[in-house]
This record gives C-alpha cells, sequence and structure tokens, in this order.
C-alpha cells in the first residue's frame, strides 16, 4: 500500500463529480453530494470491517464485551462480529459531519 499523500501526489480520492462551483441547479449539486455520500460510506465500511478484523485478532476487548448487547450472549469479544449494534468506534464522523456542510453549502449557493 503507498504511502501518499492524495493532497501533494494530486490522485484522484473518490468519485469525479464535478466542480460544485460551476453547478448551475439543484439537482446537479444533490446529485454530486449523493455520489460522494455513496463512496465514503462504502469506504468507511469497508475500512471498518478490516479494522475491526485486525482489532479483534490483535487487540481483544473482553471488558467492553460485556456491557455491549449480543456480544456476552453469543461469548465474542466485541470485534468478532454477533452484535445487536456493531458500529461502535470513531470512523463514522466524517459521515455525520457531511449533513452540516451540506447545509451550508446549499444555503450559501441556492438560496
Amino acid at each position: 500500500m503507498p504511502n501518499d499523500d492524495p493532497k501533494k501526489s494530486k490522485k484522484q480520492f473518490g468519485p469525479k463529480t464535478g466542480d460544485p462551483e460551476k453547478f448551475e441547479t439543484w439537482e446537479e449539486f444533490w446529485n454530486a453530494w449523493v455520489n460522494q455520500i455513496q463512496f465514503m460510506i462504502k469506504h468507511t465500511a469497508e475500512n471498518y470491517n478490516l479494522l475491526e478484523q485486525l482489532r479483534s485478532e490483535f487487540l481483544p476487548t473482553p471488558y467492553i464485551s460485556t456491557i455491549v448487547r449480543g456480544y456476552a450472549e453469543k461469548a465474542l469479544d466485541v470485534r468478532s462480529g454477533g452484535p445487536e449494534l456493531r458500529f461502535i468506534t470513531i470512523e463514522g464522523v466524517g459521515y455525520a459531519c457531511s449533513t452540516p456542510r451540506f447545509e451550508s453549502s446549499y444555503s450559501k449557493a441556492f438560496l
């Protein structure tokens, strides 16, 4: 895996959705945003699953496993699968932060 910084290498990461400053309609803006969010969710989920697999192997968390519903009943570590709610770490923050940014961009461009 290369250690390139995408900002320095100028490599495209994510879908090409056009220059938002050139969007003329709400539909253009919305479609680009949806495309970016779908990519971000898919990429985040894939990375999260890989990280959880590595964490379960090298960093088990028995205490947390006793307090998160679904693990103790199945005698599994919280990182080994089987919970009612699996997404327990911070990887989803980028998606959570996208909504206020979306609102702000929409307000500036279309209101």
